[in-house]
C-alpha cells in the first residue's frame, strides 16, 4: 500500500541467548522423539512473536509435534511482548552466533531486518513463517494474508446485505501480515461500496481499553460491523458489543474464537491455524534438507485459511481435532 493510500485509510476515519535475554525472553528446547539412537540431524532455531496467546501456543504445539517426529532439535524463543521488536532482533542476532542449521522467524518487523545480511554472511538460511520478511529470497510459510483479508471482508459484505458501515482494527502495520490483511479488507469493502468508518492499527494480540471501546461506539454510532486482524483484539470487544447489532469478524482458528463463533458472538473467522503453520514449517524445512536442497531456494508454502461461520465451524472443528488439542496443551 502506498503512503497516500495508507493516509487515506487512516484518514477515513530463543536455550541459547545470553543470560540477560534469557531472563526476559521465553525459551524452550524441543527434544526429538527417542525413535532412533542417532543424535538430532538438524538444529532449528525458532523465534516467534510471542508465547502468551492461544494462537502462539498452538504454533508451538505444531512445531513440537513435527520436531519430535522428524528427529530434529528445535530451540524456541519469544520476546516478552509482541510489541518488543528490539528484543526479538537481539534474540535473532544471538541465534546467529550459535550453530543452528536454519532459523525460522516470525518477524515483528517485516522490512529493514539487519540480521538477514548477518545470516547470509554466516551461511545460516532464514525462513519466515506466519508473517513475511519483505526482503528478496526469504522463503515464507503461512497464509495468504491479503486474500484472507479480502475473503473475510467479502463475508462481512454478505452478512450486511451489501451495504453498511465497517470499522477496521489491525495489528502493527510494520508486520506484512497485518498490512496485507488491511489491504485485502479495504479493497473488498471499497469494491462493494461499504463505508469504512475508521482504521486503527497497533493492536497486535492486544485488547482495546474499555475507554477506547466506549469512544469508538460514541464516535461511530452508525457502525454495522468491525473487522479485526487478531482474535485477541476481537474477543476483547465481544462483551461490549453483545447488546448491539454490530457484526464482529476476525482471524485465528483458536479455541476461544471458535467457541465465540459457535455461540454467535463472532460473525466469521478466517481460520488461520497456528498449529498447521508451525507443523508444516518444520516439516517443509526437514524435507528440503533431507533431499539435499537449498533452504534459500524453497518455494513459499501457503496454508489455507477458510472463512468459517456459525454454520460451518462445527464441521471444521470435527475435521481438525489437532487444533483443539494444541490449544490446551
Amino acid at each position: 500500500m502506498n503512503r497516500s493510500f495508507q493516509k487515506k485509510i487512516w484518514g477515513i476515519a530463543f536455550g541459547i541467548a545470553v543470560v540477560s535475554l534469557i531472563l526476559t525472553a521465553v525459551a524452550a528446547t524441543v527434544q526429538p522423539q527417542q525413535t532412533s539412537s542417532h543424535s538430532p540431524w538438524l538444529r532449528i532455531g525458532v523465534i516467534t512473536k510471542s508465547s502468551g496467546s492461544e494462537y502462539w501456543l498452538s504454533v508451538e504445539s505444531g512445531i513440537d509435534e513435527a520436531a519430535r517426529k522428524s528427529n530434529v532439535s528445535v530451540t524456541l524463543l519469544s520476546p516478552d511482548l509482541e510489541t518488543n521488536t528490539p528484543m526479538q532482533n537481539r534474540l535473532i542476532e544471538d541465534c546467529l552466533q550459535e550453530d543452528f542449521d536454519v532459523l525460522l522467524v516470525s518477524p515483528l518487523q517485516s522490512t529493514d531486518a539487519a540480521y538477514i545480511e548477518t545470516a547470509r554472511k554466516k551461511g545460516i538460511p532464514i525462513v519466515a513463517f506466519d508473517t513475511r520478511l519483505c526482503q528478496e529470497n526469504i522463503p515464507y510459510i503461512g497464509i495468504d494474508s491479503y486474500e484472507a483479508g479480502r475473503q473475510l471482508a467479502k463475508e462481512m459484505v454478505s452478512q450486511l446485505g451489501g451495504s453498511g458501515c465497517v470499522g477496521l482494527i489491525t495489528g502493527n502495520l510494520e508486520q506484512e501480515s497485518n498490512q496485507s490483511r488491511l489491504e485485502g479488507m479495504v479493497s473488498e469493502l471499497m469494491a462493494n461500496g461499504i463505508e469504512i468508518a475508521f482504521a486503527q492499527s497497533g493492536y497486535s494480540n492486544l485488547q482495546l481499553s474499555e475507554q477506547a471501546i466506549d469512544e469508538l461506539m460514541e464516535t461511530y454510532p452508525q457502525l454495522d460491523g468491525i473487522l479485526a486482524t487478531s482474535a485477541v483484539t476481537a474477543l476483547g470487544l465481544r462483551d461490549s458489543l453483545k447488546d448491539t447489532s454490530i457484526i464482529l469478524m476476525t482471524f485465528d482458528a483458536q479455541q476461544d474464537a471458535l467457541d465465540a463463533l459457535e455461540d454467535g458472538s463472532l460473525g466469521a473467522v478466517a481460520a488461520q491455524s497456528g498449529y498447521l503453520i508451525g507443523k508444516e514449517a518444520i516439516e517443509a524445512i526437514c524435507q528440503i534438507q533431507a533431499q539435499g536442497g537449498r533452504i534459500s531456494e524453497m518455494e513459499d508454502l501457503i496454508i489455507p485459511a477458510p472463512i468459517l461461520t456459525q454454520d460451518t465451524v462445527e464441521a471444521w472443528r470435527a475435521d481438525h481435532p489437532e487444533q483443539e488439542e494444541s490449544d490446551v496443551s
